[in-house]
């Protein structure tokens, strides 16, 4: 597996194809991008992963309990986490926010316009609590009702009866429930209110 990291500053997602000045040297964190040759069929070139990271050479007695013409082929590898432009986590899984995005809009839906809220949970410390705002289509004719609707949301979420206590669904009539942005007043699509840890 060949592990390359491409510049913070760039976009992994508009970029059809990097230019030699987008990837870092080793040592320097960038988005990990993985290229497998071993599935011949169907094989994994410069796949973004989502994760932050950074390649190293291997430390002199790492690289000593490996025959010397393969050393120059390993590395170790440093992982920050996911890159937080492009997903969010909340009770130890990740969300991406592209994928949010296309299930907040599936037609049966209804949702209009969508805000995700996360928050410290002031009834248990140390844990995380997600508000879920939405302003909805009227229930018709193809829109599921609200019940039906918070019922695919606790799938999405993975909710069980000791999670579901810090989700929250709030089902807005107009568009002044949302946050704004101060600078331009737009709707915010996602909040992070939690104390960094």
């Amino acid at each position: 597996m060949l592990v390359e990291g491409l510049s913070l500053s760039v976009d992994p997602q508009s970029l059809p194809s990097p230019q030699d000045g987008d990837w870092v040297s080793k040592g320097v964190a960038g988005h990990l991008v993985l290229t497998s040759l071993q599935r011949l069929r169907n094989p994994l070139v410069r796949y973004v992963s989502g994760d932050e990271g950074s390649p190293h050479p291997l430390s002199p007695e790492v690289a000593a309990q490996f025959p010397v013409d393969r050393v120059e082929h390993l590395q170790t590898l440093r992982l920050y986490g996911r890159d937080k432009r492009f997903s969010f986590k909340w009770l130890g899984d990740y969300y991406e926010f592209h994928q949010m995005d296309k299930m907040m809009h599936s037609p049966e839906w209804g949702v209009l316009q969508y805000q995700i809220i996360l928050a410290d949970d002031a009834a248990k410390e140390g844990s995380d609590c997600l508000e879920l705002r939405m302003l909805r289509r009227a229930e018709g004719q193809g829109i599921l009702n609200v019940a039906e609707l918070e019922e695919r949301l606790h799938d999405a979420f993975y909710l069980t009866h000791h999670t579901e206590k810090q989700f929250r669904a709030v089902f807005l009539s107009d568009l002044d429930g949302f946050q704004r942005s101060q600078s331009s007043g737009k709707i915010i699509r996602f909040i992070d209110k939690r104390r960094k840890k």
